[in-house]
């Protein structure tokens, strides 16, 4: 299961309620909840459980394609426990293992995830310079198919506008949408992964 470009596997993925929400369930599986990040991630943290509840608690372990390994002790379902990290490198890659608690071979697996919370690899500084040289020449070029337009077809009692009242009219509404992009990409990336789950 891809969402936002991080990548969830296991054996059947499904959503579970749990005390802090809900949460990615990994139901009978013969392998560990894994989650792939395409581009990368510079910090990660999640609300970690067990379904298997016939213990009140177990050790996660989270191991990370640069061969760090984190053990701490979370409850199981319904209960769970808050835990992060922050990496100097981008990650590409964790695994959420309960320990197969569940006592029946190949289907030892019972991890649950949920509220997840990442710091994704973001563009290269020159790759944003570029995109923004792009959109300023694509502005010019648009000012100036307007202007000749405008001046091989004038309206009787219409005044030029100055140049720089044109392009200030522009600079504000470019600005103006660029803020509502962002702010409606925010709120989607903050509540993908909820939607998501509930939809499984």
């Amino acid at each position: 299961m891809t969402i936002s470009n991080v990548t969830f596997t296991g054996r059947s993925l499904g959503a579970k309620g749990i005390d802090s929400g809900i949460a990615l369930y990994n139901f009978d599986s013969h392998i560990p909840l894994s989650i792939h990040f395409a581009n990368g991630a510079r910090a990660f943290g999640a609300d970690f459980s067990s379904q298997y509840n016939a213990v009140p608690s177990f050790t996660a372990t989270l191991s990370l394609d640069n061969g760090e390994t984190f053990q701490f002790t979370a409850p199981t379902d319904p209960n769970s426990t808050f835990f992060g990290f922050v990496s100097p490198t981008p990650i590409m890659d964790i695994t959420f293992s309960d320990g197969g608690l569940f006592p029946s071979p190949g289907i030892g697996h019972q991890e649950l995830i949920g509220n997840l919370y990442m710091v994704m690899q973001v563009p290269e500084p020159a790759a944003i310079a570029w995109a923004g040289l792009g959109a300023a020449l694509l502005l010019g070029w648009r000012l100036h198919k307007k202007r000749k337009r405008e001046t091989q077809n004038p309206i009787p009692g219409w005044r030029r506008p100055r140049r720089t009242q044109v392009l200030k009219t522009r600079a504000d509404q470019t600005l103006r949408d660029y803020r509502a992009f962002a702010n409606n990409t925010e709120r989607l990336e903050c509540g993908v992964f909820t939607a998501a789950f509930c939809s499984r």
